[in-house]
């Protein structure tokens, strides 16, 4: 990745719009990134780690809320925009953070959520062009981001970007933090497939050599055998048994089938009887309905009568209503005349009112044309005012400048002040620091050891109480095992005594015996109450077998328990023994003297960086005392002026009010008083028109009223005689039809439905009679001759011979069900053992291959994927070491620790360096502060060097290092910029944030950075 545009704005220290264009470095490889302490130096890679992840470059300095510019008005949004390169592909990239800002209608503010896009771009139309959206949201855009450069925040801060405090990171870093960090720069996942690969297949086959051999015995057990040899008797004996069962079913059959027969005969004679007594109660019953049938055909020929009157009653009902609506139209249409004459007579009262306010209305139209006359005086009178006010903002501000000048000179001179303090008070403080950190250091290893251990004390307490359960549950399932296994004994002797009492059953003096072959039978066996069936030997077993899996479940629970509490109790004696007398010490204890060792650490390097600052910047803040006094004198001379220019205002402001009315001097209160003077006037006017227009209206209204009243009338006199009429007309026909009246006839008339209804039922019973009596008929001459069953005494034969062909029929079914089980098991059992064979020769291949490359064939624990991540590291370690030899004058070589420093843990990764002036080799995190960041810087290079050879690598063509060289001293310095210098040829680009002023003469391309009060600003500088 190498970044080739930055653009922000309200970020961090750059309150405005920044841009910071890496390709105007050209071909030049290296540069400075410099400026005065907080001016935002740091703020550069934050915004290129925010851009990319939506984080920081410091993992300590994670704080999101310094994103946004203090220095930004509430309607300037806060944005990151990078664009960067990955080998020849352009991207951009677009972040906004969480913020409040202003509403856009209205006051207030309002919250913006957390925005991100990515482009891929062409390139083709400049800077303007943004390309093609790959992902938007900030998730997706992380996720896509960490896919195309190949790791994670974290990681991108170990080899990128090295912020303070975290460039040692990559070279202190444990083997396994390191392996994370070396899979996805040289992209080994083939590797780690591989090895799963081969586990999860070498499992499987396991799995299946397991199962298949689990199969083999349940079939074995099943069938009672314990081998294929002794199924195969059994199959022999079975065959034999079944075709006795089969003769047995046959001759059942014969005997059942007679039954049958006998009991359908007489069940068809038994329902013939039955059917002709039927007849007999059914014609009865329809003869008994005869009157009844009488009375409705009667009633039904009166409703037919009625129904032909139907018109002549609807007609009347209809002329009735009519009546009534006229009536009732009647009313209402003289109720709406009288209300219209009255409204008419309300309007001519308004419209006098109205006309009588001539008077009124010519006195508002005055006061409109003197209001009017008043603008202009009330026009000077308002700039007037405004130059008044103006002059005093003006004051205001003159002094609020002169206040500001006076305090900026007071803390001006106070800075001076406290920095010449510091620098007579503070003393050496780098012996006293150099102490704090390796007390630190070894306060941190002693908490970490004493929570591990208290870790491990926590896992032995459960590890002893699961062997304690793991022990009852061995003791309960081997007790219910020896259960079990009784229960089975008892239930297989109790079958046998049942089978040979089923056997002497069928025994017969003078035949032989289907066992022994004897014709006398002396002694034959008697069924027993105890006895059972051959189901219950099979519960017996299968809750025998239950049992049997059980106590091996608990057994292998137990041995994995006592395993676990062994190990337990291992790693909680090694751990106490490297604690030492800190085993004692509660881990509460440890981390307080953790924190205290760490505060003062801090404050012993905050001092030391004061005491930088402060020698750095005495001659600044000496140019800004003298600064500040001078902008103080100017203040003065500021206010004075104001003063006079207001003094002027409020005269001419007096001269001007003179001339109005007090309540009119404002533009306000003369428009409100003309508008309400004008609001009077046309009151008036509109009060006349509406009194107009409402006579206008209430007149027509009366003459459409009287009109409506009058043809009502005609209307109801109307109807009266068409009603009168079809009541004569409806009494006429009544009385021909043979109705005294309009409720004889009510009572008389029917529903067409209910009508029909009463037809159907009378054609119904006359069609049920004639059925009856053929039904009769037909089943007299089925009966004839007949006598009643005994379809009991047939039924109980029947039930007896159905039950001999039952048991039979069971007993066959049984025997061949056996017969197929075995045929079957025994066939079952063959091929598992062919399969066998063939998984075991494949599982000692694959099984050994798996162990290989999981790294559990040896004693040194290598995977295949560490193996390989290994090679790989020696070749960075390789290219490091030839820029560490330069940088520390040919002291140092990193190389990779051959001894496994943890038994416990995964080896291969791990770091040390040769010491040419010991001669031997020791861990990296024994070098001190100037000799490991040489280190990690010589790490970071090699590392970008190696990672770049490989085809499927990562590009590290950029490296930021923020500060670390001030710890170098002069020798190293030289040397450490002697290796930098030899990147400017390597198309590399890498960015120091440093204060040493030997790096400054020795860069000359540089970010410089300035603070200013609206904000910070960057710009290249090159020579």
């Amino acid at each position: 990745m190498r970044p080739l545009r930055l653009a922000m704005q309200a970020f961090g220290p750059y309150a405005g719009e920044q841009t910071v264009d890496f390709r105007a470095l050209g071909e030049r490889g290296l540069f400075l990134i410099h400026g005065r302490t907080g001016a935002g130096k740091t703020s550069i890679l934050d915004a290129i780690c925010f851009a990319l992840y939506g984080k920081l470059s410091a993992v300590q300095g994670s704080d999101m809320e310094r994103v946004r510019s203090d220095l930004a008005g509430p309607e300037t949004p806060t944005w990151v925009e990078l664009d960067f390169a990955i080998g020849g592909d352009l991207w951009r990239v677009r972040r906004e953070p969480k913020q409040e800002l202003a509403r856009q209608r209205g006051e207030g503010t309002t919250t913006r959520p957390a925005r991100a896009t990515l482009w891929r771009r062409t390139g083709c139309r400049g800077d303007d062009e943004e390309g093609e959206v790959v992902a938007t949201g900030v998730h997706a855009v992380g996720r896509e981001i960490e896919a195309r450069l190949g790791f994670n925040a974290d990681q991108f801060r170990q080899v990128v970007v090295l912020p303070q405090g975290e460039f040692r990171r990559l070279l202190t870093a444990g083997s396994g933090e390191r392996q994370e960090i070396l899979q996805k720069l040289f992209r080994t996942e083939r590797y780690r497939r591989i090895e799963a690969a081969l586990a999860e297949r070498a499992g499987a086959l396991r799995d299946e050599v397991a199962r298949r051999r689990g199969d083999r015995d349940v079939l074995l057990d099943q069938h009672g055998a314990r081998s294929a040899e002794e199924l195969a008797a059994r199959l022999e004996a079975a065959r034999a048994e079944h075709g006795n069962a089969e003769a047995e079913v046959r001759r059942a059959g014969e005997a059942e089938a007679n039954a049958r027969e006998a009991l359908e005969a007489a069940r068809e004679t038994r329902r013939r009887l039955d059917e002709l007594e039927e007849a007999r109660q059914a014609l009865d019953a329809l003869r008994a309905q005869e009157p009844e049938m009488a009375r409705r055909r009667a009633a039904l020929e009166r409703a037919e009568a009625a129904a032909r009157l139907a018109d002549a009653v609807a007609e009347r009902d209809r002329r009735v209503a009519e009546r009534e609506a006229a009536e009732r139209d009647r009313k209402d249409a003289g109720r709406a005349a009288r209300k219209a004459r009255k409204a008419l007579e309300r309007a001519a009262r308004a419209l006098e009112r109205e006309t009588a306010r001539e008077e009124t209305r010519e006195k508002a139209r005055r006061r409109v044309a003197e209001l009017e006359g008043l603008r202009g005086d009330v026009e000077a009178l308002a700039t007037a005012e405004a130059r008044l006010a103006e002059a005093e903002r003006a004051l205001t501000e003159a002094r609020e400048a002169q206040d500001a000048a006076r305090a900026q000179h007071e803390a001006a001179r106070a800075a001076l002040d406290g920095a010449r303090e510091r620098l007579a008070a503070h003393g050496d403080l780098s012996a006293r620091a150099q102490a704090l950190q390796a007390a630190l250091k070894e306060a941190t290893r002693l908490r970490e050891g004493r929570e591990a251990l208290a870790e491990a004390q926590e896992a032995l307490g459960r590890a002893l109480h699961a062997r304690e359960e793991a022990e009852a549950l061995a003791a309960e399932a081997e007790a219910a095992f020896r259960e079990a296994e009784a229960a089975l004994r008892e239930a297989e002797s109790r079958s046998l005594a049942a089978m040979a009492a089923r056997l002497a059953e069928r025994l017969e003096p003078g035949r032989p015996c289907p066992v022994c072959g004897a014709t006398e039978h002396p002694r034959p066996a008697r069924a027993h109450e105890a006895a059972v069936e051959e189901a219950a030997v099979r519960e017996a077993r299968a809750a025998r077998d239950e049992a049997e899996a059980a106590l091996a479940e608990a057994r292998e629970r137990l041995a994995a328990a006592q395993a676990e509490a062994a190990a337990c109790e291992a790693r909680v004696r090694t751990l106490a023994d490297g604690l030492g007398e800190a085993a004692a010490q509660p881990p509460r204890a440890l981390r307080r003297r953790e924190r205290e060792l760490a505060r003062e650490l801090e404050a012993a390097r905050e001092a030391l960086a004061e005491l930088d600052e402060a020698r750095a910047r005495l001659p600044e803040l000496e140019g800004e005392a003298e600064a500040a006094e001078r902008a103080l004198d100017a203040a003065a001379q500021a206010v004075q002026a104001a003063e006079q220019v207001l003094a002027a205002a409020r005269a001419e402001r007096k001269t001007v009010a003179r001339r109005l009315p007090k309540d009119l001097r404002t533009p306000r209160a003369l428009e409100a008083a003309l508008a309400a003077a004008r609001a009077e006037a046309e009151s008036l006017e509109r009060a006349l028109e509406a009194a107009r227009r409402a006579h206008e209206a209430a007149r027509a209204e009366e003459a459409a009223a009287r009109a409506r009243c009058e043809e009502a009338e005609a209307a109801a006199r109307r109807a009266v005689r068409a009603a009168e009429e079809a009541e004569a007309q409806l009494a006429e026909r009544l009385g021909a039809e043979g109705f005294r009246d309009r409720e004889d006839w009510e009572r008389a008339h029917l529903p067409e439905e209910k009508m029909e209804a009463e037809r159907e039922a009378i054609e119904a019973h006359g069609r049920a009679l004639h059925e009856a009596r053929a039904r009769l008929r037909r089943a007299r001459a089925a009966a004839r001759g007949l006598e009643p069953p005994d379809l009991a005494a047939l039924e109980a034969r029947l039930d007896e011979a159905r039950a001999a062909l039952e048991a039979a029929q069971r007993r066959a079914g049984e025997t061949r069900e056996r017969l197929r089980a075995l045929e079957a098991a025994l066939e079952a059992v063959r091929g598992i053992d062919r399969e066998l064979e063939a998984l075991e020769r494949r599982y000692g291949v694959v099984g050994r291959l798996a162990e290989v490359a999981a790294g559990r064939a040896g004693g040194e624990q290598i995977s295949f994927e560490r193996f390989v991540l290994g090679g790989m590291l020696d070749e960075v370690l390789a290219a490091a070491t030839e820029r560490l030899r330069l940088m520390s004058g040919g002291r140092y070589v990193l190389r990779r620790a051959r001894t496994q420093q943890d038994r416990r843990m995964a080896a291969g990764l791990d770091l040390e360096v040769d010491d040419a002036y010991t001669g031997e080799p020791r861990p990296v995190g024994t070098l001190s502060g100037g000799e490991g960041f040489l280190a990690s810087l010589a790490l970071a290079l090699g590392l970008a060097d190696v990672v770049q050879s490989y085809a499927g690598g990562i590009r590290l063509e950029t490296l930021f290092v923020d500060e670390g060289f001030g710890s170098l001293d002069p020798e190293a310095l030289e040397l450490a910029m002697r290796a930098l210098a030899d990147l400017q040829g390597e198309g590399r680009l890498v960015g120091v944030i440093s204060h040493v002023p030997e790096l400054r003469e020795r860069i000359d391309a540089r970010l410089e950075v300035v603070a200013g009060r609206d904000g910070s600003r960057a710009r290249f500088v090159l020579p």
